[in-house]
């Protein structure tokens, strides 16, 4: 597995940007990039269980790893979800099962810098170049309006 990262520099205070990450109505817009109609099922809070899914059903299940409210969140990725099921880890899975995503917000002089950072297989690394700076700069887009 191999650890990108993407950072972006936004006009917008920690709080802001952190709403606009994980609020229920935000989050479906600035991850379009990734798949249209992506939403999160349940709270982040430390330890809890949260799904991130496309709305034909598809998408994963994960562990709220760390958490520090407007400044730090760590997923842990644990398995996929088929037909809004969680699936059992198979050995396609557990090629990135326990992968890392996090997210943290450090207030500087006029902005906050967004640093997130991913674990991915070698087979997913192009689609996150691809994808994660749209995604964060509609995300920004949004966070500056």
């Amino acid at each position: 597995m191999k650890t990108l990262t993407f950072e972006i520099a936004i006009r917008a205070s920690a709080e802001k940007i952190w709403q606009q990450l994980w609020g229920k109505e935000s989050y479906p817009q600035w991850t379009k990039p990734f798949c249209e109609g992506t939403y999160i099922e349940g709270d982040i809070f430390p330890g809890a269980k949260v799904r991130f899914m496309a709305s034909n059903g598809e998408g994963m299940y994960s562990q709220v790893d760390q958490y520090i409210e407007n400044e730090y969140v760590a997923f842990r990725h644990l398995g996929v979800v088929i037909d809004f099921h969680n699936e059992p880890l198979d050995e396609e899975t557990l090629k990135w099962s326990g992968a890392i995503e996090s997210y943290r917000l450090t207030p500087r002089f006029g902005y906050t810098l967004l640093e997130t950072s991913v674990d991915t297989t070698e087979e997913m690394i192009d689609h996150m170049h691809q994808n994660f700076p749209p995604a964060l700069e509609e995300l920004k887009r949004r966070c500056e309006a």
